[in-house]
Parts: C-alpha cells; structure tokens; sequence
C-alpha cells in the first residue's frame, strides 16, 4: 500500500503542475427561437490545449471540435441542446 503522505502529496500538487481546464464563459443568445430562426453560441476556455469540443442534440453542421475561443451561428429546425466540452 503506497505511503498516504506521498499520495496526499501528489494529489495536492498535481493540479498545480498540470494546470486546469476551465470553461469561462458559454452563452447562447437569444436562448428560444422559432424554427429557422439563428442563434448564436459564443465560448472561451482556458487550459484545454486545442481539446475544445462544442457538440449539438441533435447533431448540427458546425458542431464538433472548435477552438478555445470562439463563436457559431446555427439555425435549427427543432428544439436543440449545445453542450460545450
């Protein structure tokens, strides 16, 4: 069983070394429209080392991996959830 100090150690200071991945903002304006109509989702993150990953429910053209800052305009047809990972 490993030392609980050095264990305790590692996990303290790991974060420190590595950094965090950080979602600063995410909006989506206007929040409810009608079919067709655009919205636009903005974004910035911090830390993420070019892993950004905005996808869509359902599946929109422009979803996917996208850079740490940034914003697209979509225009869904059906009630839609943006997810921003």
């Amino acid at each position: 069983m490993p030392d609980r100090f050095a264990v305790l150690i590692t996990l303290l200071v790991a974060p420190m070394i590595v950094g965090c991945a950080q979602i600063k903002s995410f909006a989506v304006a206007p929040s409810t429209i009608c079919p067709g109509e655009t919205v636009r989702v903005d974004w910035l993150t911090s830390g993420h080392a070019g892993n950004v990953t905005l996808d869509s429910v359902p599946v929109l053209a422009g979803s996917g991996e996208v850079p740490e800052e940034g914003s697209r305009f979509f225009t869904p047809a059906q009630n839609t959830r943006f997810i921003l990972k």
